[in-house]
Protein backbone atom coordinates (compact mmCIF):
# COMPACT_ATOMS: atom_id res chain seq x y z
CA UNK A 1 0.00 0.00 0.00
CA UNK A 2 1.58 3.42 -0.91
CA UNK A 3 1.27 5.78 1.64
CA UNK A 4 0.23 9.51 1.27
CA UNK A 5 3.70 10.26 1.43
CA UNK A 6 4.25 8.38 -1.76
CA UNK A 7 1.62 9.64 -3.72
CA UNK A 8 3.21 13.26 -3.62
CA UNK A 9 6.46 12.10 -4.62
CA UNK A 10 5.04 10.48 -7.08
CA UNK A 11 2.98 13.63 -8.46
CA UNK A 12 5.76 15.60 -7.84
CA UNK A 13 8.10 13.42 -9.89
CA UNK A 14 5.86 13.56 -12.76
CA UNK A 15 4.88 17.45 -12.98
CA UNK A 16 5.21 19.68 -15.61
CA UNK A 17 8.62 20.85 -16.00
CA UNK A 18 8.87 23.75 -17.88
CA UNK A 19 12.68 25.01 -19.60
CA UNK A 20 14.18 27.62 -21.93
CA UNK A 21 15.91 25.27 -24.28
CA UNK A 22 17.23 28.27 -26.63
CA UNK A 23 16.97 32.45 -26.71
CA UNK A 24 17.00 34.14 -29.75
CA UNK A 25 16.01 38.25 -30.49
CA UNK A 26 12.27 37.89 -31.45
CA UNK A 27 11.32 37.42 -34.93
CA UNK A 28 8.29 40.12 -34.91
CA UNK A 29 9.97 42.61 -32.94
CA UNK A 30 13.59 42.62 -33.64
CA UNK A 31 15.77 43.50 -30.33
CA UNK A 32 12.87 45.22 -29.35
CA UNK A 33 11.61 41.80 -28.15
CA UNK A 34 12.60 38.26 -27.58
CA UNK A 35 11.87 34.96 -29.13
CA UNK A 36 12.15 31.77 -26.39
CA UNK A 37 11.74 27.81 -26.98
CA UNK A 38 9.99 26.36 -24.47
CA UNK A 39 10.09 22.48 -23.40
CA UNK A 40 8.08 20.89 -21.13
CA UNK A 41 10.29 17.63 -19.70
CA UNK A 42 7.23 16.45 -17.46
CA UNK A 43 3.62 15.28 -17.96
CA UNK A 44 1.64 16.41 -20.71
CA UNK A 45 0.11 20.17 -20.34
CA UNK A 46 -2.98 21.50 -21.57
CA UNK A 47 -4.72 24.70 -22.52
CA UNK A 48 -1.11 26.67 -22.30
CA UNK A 49 -1.45 30.47 -23.08
CA UNK A 50 1.54 32.68 -22.95
CA UNK A 51 1.36 36.48 -22.14
CA UNK A 52 3.45 39.26 -22.25
CA UNK A 53 4.19 41.61 -19.69
CA UNK A 54 6.68 44.52 -19.47
CA UNK A 55 7.75 45.92 -16.20
CA UNK A 56 10.13 48.57 -16.49
CA UNK A 57 11.84 50.17 -19.97
CA UNK A 58 14.45 52.55 -19.67
CA UNK A 59 15.55 55.43 -21.86
CA UNK A 60 19.48 57.06 -22.78
CA UNK A 61 19.91 55.82 -18.94
CA UNK A 62 17.79 59.00 -17.80
CA UNK A 63 14.51 58.20 -18.42
CA UNK A 64 12.30 55.61 -16.50
CA UNK A 65 8.33 53.72 -17.78
CA UNK A 66 7.24 51.46 -14.91
CA UNK A 67 4.46 49.89 -15.41
CA UNK A 68 2.51 47.41 -12.82
CA UNK A 69 -0.35 45.64 -14.12
CA UNK A 70 -0.56 48.28 -17.11
CA UNK A 71 -1.06 46.21 -20.45
CA UNK A 72 -0.94 42.24 -21.11
CA UNK A 73 -0.57 40.73 -24.57
CA UNK A 74 -2.00 37.67 -25.45
CA UNK A 75 0.38 36.18 -26.93
CA UNK A 76 -0.16 32.58 -28.13
CA UNK A 77 -2.12 29.79 -27.30
CA UNK A 78 -2.08 25.89 -27.76
CA UNK A 79 -4.50 22.86 -26.40
CA UNK A 80 -1.51 20.30 -25.80
CA UNK A 81 2.13 20.26 -24.96
CA UNK A 82 3.06 17.13 -24.51
CA UNK A 83 6.14 15.50 -22.43
CA UNK A 84 9.19 16.42 -24.45
CA UNK A 85 7.71 18.78 -26.86
CA UNK A 86 8.48 22.22 -27.24
CA UNK A 87 6.97 25.49 -28.34
CA UNK A 88 7.89 28.89 -28.74
CA UNK A 89 7.09 32.17 -27.43
CA UNK A 90 8.07 35.51 -28.93
CA UNK A 91 7.34 38.88 -27.46
CA UNK A 92 8.21 42.61 -27.77
CA UNK A 93 8.71 44.18 -24.63
CA UNK A 94 10.00 47.37 -25.18
CA UNK A 95 8.05 50.56 -25.91
CA UNK A 96 9.68 53.56 -27.24
CA UNK A 97 9.89 57.42 -26.49
CA UNK A 98 9.85 60.83 -28.56
CA UNK A 99 10.16 63.99 -27.35
CA UNK A 100 10.64 68.07 -28.49
CA UNK A 101 10.70 71.09 -26.01
CA UNK A 102 6.64 71.14 -25.54
CA UNK A 103 5.74 67.22 -25.25
CA UNK A 104 6.19 63.83 -26.22
CA UNK A 105 4.75 60.50 -26.09
CA UNK A 106 5.52 56.80 -25.23
CA UNK A 107 4.53 54.03 -27.95
CA UNK A 108 4.71 50.14 -27.14
CA UNK A 109 7.14 49.00 -29.70
CA UNK A 110 10.08 50.97 -31.99
CA UNK A 111 7.19 53.12 -33.27
CA UNK A 112 5.95 53.33 -37.21
CA UNK A 113 4.33 56.25 -38.77
CA UNK A 114 1.04 56.83 -39.54
CA UNK A 115 -0.21 53.17 -37.80
CA UNK A 116 -2.14 53.22 -34.86
CA UNK A 117 -0.54 52.25 -31.71
CA UNK A 118 -0.88 52.27 -28.50
CA UNK A 119 -0.07 55.34 -26.34
CA UNK A 120 0.64 57.62 -23.55
CA UNK A 121 1.30 61.23 -24.90
CA UNK A 122 2.24 63.96 -22.39
CA UNK A 123 3.06 67.57 -22.86
CA UNK A 124 6.57 69.22 -21.27
CA UNK A 125 6.57 72.67 -19.71
CA UNK A 126 10.53 73.18 -18.43
CA UNK A 127 11.47 69.52 -18.76
CA UNK A 128 8.41 69.05 -16.08
CA UNK A 129 5.55 65.87 -17.58
CA UNK A 130 2.13 66.47 -17.16
CA UNK A 131 -0.99 65.25 -19.06
CA UNK A 132 -3.70 66.76 -20.55
CA UNK A 133 -6.65 67.72 -18.82
CA UNK A 134 -9.64 64.71 -18.85
CA UNK A 135 -6.70 62.45 -21.65
CA UNK A 136 -7.60 58.95 -20.98
CA UNK A 137 -4.58 56.83 -20.62
CA UNK A 138 -3.28 55.06 -22.98
CA UNK A 139 -4.87 56.33 -25.92
CA UNK A 140 -4.37 55.21 -29.72
CA UNK A 141 -2.14 57.43 -31.18
CA UNK A 142 -0.70 57.71 -35.19
CA UNK A 143 2.05 59.31 -34.61
CA UNK A 144 4.20 61.13 -37.73
CA UNK A 145 7.19 61.75 -35.78
CA UNK A 146 7.80 65.31 -37.39
CA UNK A 147 9.99 67.90 -35.31
CA UNK A 148 10.45 64.81 -32.20
CA UNK A 149 13.52 63.24 -30.73
CA UNK A 150 14.10 59.04 -30.22
CA UNK A 151 15.01 58.76 -27.15
CA UNK A 152 17.15 55.45 -27.18
CA UNK A 153 16.40 52.36 -24.83
CA UNK A 154 18.91 51.23 -22.91
CA UNK A 155 17.15 48.54 -20.69
CA UNK A 156 14.13 46.78 -20.52
CA UNK A 157 12.61 44.08 -17.72
CA UNK A 158 9.93 42.15 -18.72
CA UNK A 159 8.19 38.49 -18.23
CA UNK A 160 6.80 35.54 -20.00
CA UNK A 161 3.45 34.58 -18.54
CA UNK A 162 2.99 30.81 -19.13
CA UNK A 163 -0.46 29.57 -17.37
CA UNK A 164 -1.03 26.02 -17.85
CA UNK A 165 -3.78 22.36 -16.58
CA UNK A 166 -2.14 19.11 -15.90
CA UNK A 167 -4.33 16.05 -15.83
CA UNK A 168 -3.85 16.01 -11.93
CA UNK A 169 -3.97 18.84 -10.96
CA UNK A 170 -7.66 20.90 -11.12
CA UNK A 171 -6.02 24.46 -10.55
CA UNK A 172 -4.76 27.01 -13.57
CA UNK A 173 -1.28 26.91 -12.76
CA UNK A 174 1.26 29.74 -13.86
CA UNK A 175 4.96 29.75 -14.53
CA UNK A 176 6.95 32.85 -15.09
CA UNK A 177 10.04 33.16 -17.25
CA UNK A 178 11.56 37.01 -16.13
CA UNK A 179 13.43 38.40 -19.42
CA UNK A 180 16.27 41.54 -18.87
CA UNK A 181 17.91 43.23 -21.55
CA UNK A 182 20.76 46.08 -21.64
CA UNK A 183 22.06 47.85 -24.38
CA UNK A 184 25.80 47.34 -24.44
CA UNK A 185 26.52 47.35 -27.96
CA UNK A 186 24.18 48.46 -31.00
CA UNK A 187 21.71 46.30 -30.11
CA UNK A 188 19.44 45.33 -26.61
CA UNK A 189 21.26 41.96 -25.58
CA UNK A 190 18.43 39.86 -23.84
CA UNK A 191 18.72 37.14 -21.22
CA UNK A 192 17.22 34.73 -19.11
CA UNK A 193 16.91 36.21 -15.43
CA UNK A 194 16.13 33.94 -12.32
CA UNK A 195 12.42 34.91 -11.17
CA UNK A 196 14.34 35.88 -7.88
CA UNK A 197 15.92 38.53 -9.41
CA UNK A 198 14.29 41.86 -8.84
CA UNK A 199 13.47 44.28 -11.57
CA UNK A 200 15.92 46.57 -13.01
CA UNK A 201 16.48 49.35 -11.08
CA UNK A 202 15.56 52.84 -12.37
CA UNK A 203 17.81 55.23 -14.37
CA UNK A 204 20.56 57.41 -13.00
CA UNK A 205 17.89 60.95 -14.26
CA UNK A 206 20.02 64.27 -12.68
CA UNK A 207 17.97 66.83 -13.24
CA UNK A 208 16.71 66.23 -16.61
CA UNK A 209 15.51 62.57 -16.50
CA UNK A 210 11.67 61.88 -16.00
CA UNK A 211 9.77 59.04 -14.53
CA UNK A 212 6.84 57.78 -15.60
CA UNK A 213 4.98 54.98 -13.62
CA UNK A 214 1.84 53.26 -15.25
CA UNK A 215 -0.61 51.23 -12.92
CA UNK A 216 -3.82 49.17 -13.85
CA UNK A 217 -6.48 48.57 -11.96
CA UNK A 218 -5.74 46.89 -8.47
CA UNK A 219 -6.17 42.96 -9.07
CA UNK A 220 -6.87 43.71 -12.90
CA UNK A 221 -5.01 44.41 -15.77
CA UNK A 222 -5.37 47.65 -17.24
CA UNK A 223 -5.68 46.86 -21.26
CA UNK A 224 -5.34 43.75 -22.95
CA UNK A 225 -3.63 43.32 -26.07
CA UNK A 226 -3.65 40.37 -29.13
CA UNK A 227 -0.62 39.36 -29.97
CA UNK A 228 0.89 41.42 -32.89
CA UNK A 229 -1.74 43.92 -32.46
CA UNK A 230 1.12 47.27 -31.98
CA UNK A 231 1.37 47.20 -35.55
CA UNK A 232 4.95 47.18 -37.79
CA UNK A 233 8.50 47.71 -36.03
CA UNK A 234 11.63 49.29 -36.47
CA UNK A 235 13.56 46.40 -35.05
CA UNK A 236 16.11 46.82 -32.63
CA UNK A 237 16.11 50.63 -32.05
Amino acid sequence: MVGFGGVVLSVYAVRPVLSVSSLNTSDLHGANGAKLSITNSGMKIRNVKVQCVVNKVLFKNIHTLEMDRFAVVNEYAVPDVATGEAFTADCGFAWSMWTKPTDGFLLFGGGAAGVPQLGIPFLLNNGNPSFAPNASIPVILKPDFVGYSYNQVTGVDGSFVLAYTWPISWIRHEHVIHMIARRTTEELSWRVAPNSEPVIPDAQPGKDGIKFTATGTPGKWGIELAGGSEGPQQPGR
